[in-house]
């Protein structure tokens, strides 16, 4: 197995000798028979350009592209197409049903990527081109091994008026650049989109916590507790109204990144940028380095487990054909590039390589502990996501130079590209520490450094003004409905209480919920009552060890007496330890006879009298191991109805039912000005008209929908919009919708 120095050592040595020895010098080479040559090849190619259906901004232009050759390796050729404006690519969605999982045994894999290489107005060409500078453009190099020879693209965000679109077929060789095709240009004369109405309050009525000016001037943000506002300055428009916490522009001011709340299992953070220029949201993103290349054109995301590697085009957008299958999986739209190249304990910039090469046109990956060592090292192709990958790196030195060799390869270790990555969020470097740690922080400390900083105003003291809306203005942003936020109403708790008379004041009502009775404790490692337990004395860790036996003992003679058929599955876990040094905190062996350890479990446990019979819900939570994967249960409990028969109740099991709305996700985020776990781990349950049981997980972004009468699924909503703040959930009279009421007093139906 090599080390990443002694990859980077090893290929930077052989590819170096075999890119000087296949480049031709310049004065060798033809220009006239070189430039006859590409013509040739210009001629075979097609790039047609059809304006919107309704001719008018707010459609898409579809660009197609076909050419009947590829390029000769390392010949520099490209269909370009070049936009005016800040716009974006939206690309057909994948097939409903995904390609079979890359076999091992391969060499060769091809990403799903759309076959081009998107550039924003501020990003350089590759190798110095120079068509289209200064404008958004879509680069389909026709010398990779990789290229796809035909395609399409839709482009939103269009300027009314006239719009010039240019596209040729243009070589960038050591002869110069040259146009070697037809001028395949259009300009379209784009009408005004139709008016559209934006329900939104641009004033804020709390005051900030914190107030970010983008460096570029154009952006101000507003950062509250778990949400921010972003405003265009020159215009007043609200951007952005959204949830979100550890916000931060991109190093060109064009995106914003924010935490938008636990993205499951693995309880990293989910983080997600929008494009302010357009509204759109990127989502998959995750901590601690999230970091920019070539003027915002690449986003690139390194992980503190399995050595994991992101990289993805910042300006491509793909619909999502189908919703997850399972509440632990982020909707995929294909175009990240992912390299696992490590141990589960392995940290991208500690473990990795990582080389963005724009002109060359490929990434470059090496992992010291690949999970597969065929993937030891790797080269992807920006536009196709045609990858190469080998074991040894004399063969992938060889394998890559005469593929992509074009200009010598970056001479730099660790994460490299053309031009400075700048980083958004970065990894907080801790106190001094030794070991393994201390190499942590000292490679972290070459990426922190190039972490852009915005102008940090005071937001008691300090103003920028932002401009009042005018007729003019064409205000951008989401359009949800929301009521004016109330002075007591700044937490979810409070939100969820008032949320009904607010939203009838909006002409909506919703059902009353069914009394309930929550119990005010949680057991599990996420319970706030254990913050102190891992750094205590052996008598602090016995002393909250005999509170939590004595409150458990209380609440279980309760449940007994509701439901006697639960006290042969109740147990102690510090008991069990005794017998098992190992036993597993859950039931998921046997969900049907399995004990429940309440005293090592307990998340949440809801109690309701539904026509004089006790209900109950009960949520077990635990983290086995240290991956910190989270698993869960979710049980039923049902006493017997007045009258009946005695029976000693039911317990149904839920965990299957519901492994699609909840299967253990957590997570932790900022409330009270502390950092707790229980708001994003504890499921939010409510019982309306006396039959349907409406639950809301914050982490799993879910809400759950069941029929107590026949005790089946009804529904299951996922990815449910700014989670994070997520405070009740509420179902309408006639059990047809269910209305989600935000911390905010956002609202959604």
């Amino acid at each position: 197995m090599f080390s990443r120095r002694s990859f980077w050592t090893a290929f930077l040595a052989a590819v170096g000798k075999l890119v000087l020895a296949v480049t031709p010098a310049v004065a060798a080479v033809d220009c006239a028979a070189e430039t006859a040559a590409l013509e040739s090849i210009g001629r075979g190619a097609e790039i047609r350009i059809d304006p919107p259906s309704n001719e008018s901004a707010d459609g898409k232009v579809h660009v197609s592209w076909h050419a009947k050759s590829a390029a000769p390796l390392r010949t520099p050729v490209f269909i370009a197409i070049a936009i005016p404006g800040e716009v974006r690519f939206w690309v057909p969605p994948l097939p409903p049903v995904k390609p079979p999982l890359l076999n091992l045994a391969n060499q060769v894999h091809k990403w799903d990527l759309p076959g081009f290489i998107a550039l924003s107005p501020v990003g350089r060409g590759p190798l110095g081109l120079e068509f289209g500078n200064g404008q958004t453009r879509a680069l389909v190099p026709l010398q990779q091994p990789g290229v796809r020879l035909t395609g399409a693209f839709d482009i939103s965000n269009l300027a009314a008026g006239e719009t010039v679109v240019k596209a040729v077929v243009v070589a960038r060789t050591s002869c110069g650049e040259r146009v070697v095709s037809a001028d395949f240009g259009r300009t379209l004369n784009l009408k005004p989109g139709a008016p559209q109405i934006v329900v939104q309050d641009p004033y804020d009525i709390d005051q900030p916590q914190q107030v970010i000016l983008s460096n570029d001037g154009r952006y101000r943000a507003h950062l509250f507790e778990g949400r921010y506002h972003v405003y265009d300055i020159k215009t007043g428009a609200k951007l952005a109204d959204r949830a979100g916490t550890d916000v931060n522009f991109s190093p060109t001011s064009r995106f914003i990144v924010a935490n938008a709340g636990s993205a499951g299992q693995i309880a990293d953070a989910g983080y997600e940028a929008v494009d302010l220029a357009t509204g759109d949201v990127i989502g998959g993103l995750h901590d601690p380095f999230i970091g920019f290349a070539e003027g915002d054109s690449f986003i690139v995301v390194g992980r503190g487990g399995w050595g994991a590697l992101l990289v993805r085009s910042s300006l491509i957008s793909r619909p999502v054909a189908l919703a997850p299958t399972a509440a632990i999986e982020e909707p995929d739209d294909g175009l990240s590039i992912v390299h696992w190249g490590s141990c589960h304990a392995c940290a991208s910039w500690t473990d990795d390589m990582l080389s963005l090469d724009l002109d060359n046109g490929v990434l470059i990956f090496a992992g010291g502990q690949p999970i597969d060592p065929q993937s030891s090292f790797c080269a992807v192709e920006l536009a196709s996501g045609a990858e190469n990958c080998a074991a040894q790196p004399n063969v992938f030195a060889n394998a890559v130079a005469k593929a992509y060799g074009v200009l010598p390869f970056l001479p730099l270790k660790g994460w490299s590209s053309r031009t400075p990555f700048r980083f958004s969020h970065v990894y907080a470097l801790g106190t001094p520490v030794r070991g393994s740690a201390e190499a942590l922080n000292k490679d972290a400390k070459v990426l922190a450094s190039l972490l852009q900083k915005h102008k940090e105003l005071d937001p008691k003291t300090q103003r920028t003004e932002v401009a009042a809306l005018a007729a003019s203005t064409r205000v951008r942003g989401d359009w949800r409905s929301h009521v004016d936020i109330k002075p007591d109403a700044a937490s979810p708790q409070k939100a969820a209480v008032s949320a009904p008379s607010e939203l009838a004041e909006l002409g909506l009502s919703g059902s009353a919920p069914l009394d309930r009775t929550p119990v005010p404790f949680v057991n599990s490692s996420s319970s706030l009552d254990l913050r102190t337990y891992w750094d205590g004395t052996p008598a602090q860790q016995k002393q909250i060890d005999a509170m939590i036996a004595k409150r458990t003992t209380g609440i279980e003679q309760r449940l007994i007496g509701d439901v006697p058929a639960l006290k042969s599955r109740l147990g102690r876990y510090k008991i069990a330890v005794r017998a098992d040094p190992m036993p597993r905190p859950l039931p998921l062996d046997d969900l049907e006879h399995g004990k429940f350890y309440l005293d090592e479990t307990l998340e949440g446990l809801w109690r309701w009298e539904l026509k004089g019979r006790p209900v109950w819900l009960m949520q077990l939570w635990a983290t086995e191991g240290n991956g910190g994967v989270g698993e869960g249960t979710v049980t039923l409990l049902l006493g017997d109805a007045p009258g009946s028969v005695a029976t000693g109740g039911r317990i149904i099991d839920l965990t299957k039912p519901l492994e699609t709305f909840w299967s253990g996700q957590h997570g932790s985020s900022l409330h009270d000005k502390q950092y707790t776990s229980e708001h994003e781990t504890q499921l939010k349950p409510q019982i309306y008209l006396d039959r349907y049981l409406v639950i809301a997980s914050v982490a799993a972004r879910t809400i759950a929908v069941i029929d107590l009468e026949t005790v089946k699924v009804i529904r299951i909503f996922s990815n449910v919009p700014q989670s994070n703040l997520l405070a009740n959930v509420i179902l309408s009279p006639d059990a047809r919708h269910v209305i989600q009421v935000n911390a905010d007093h956002q609202f959604f139906l």
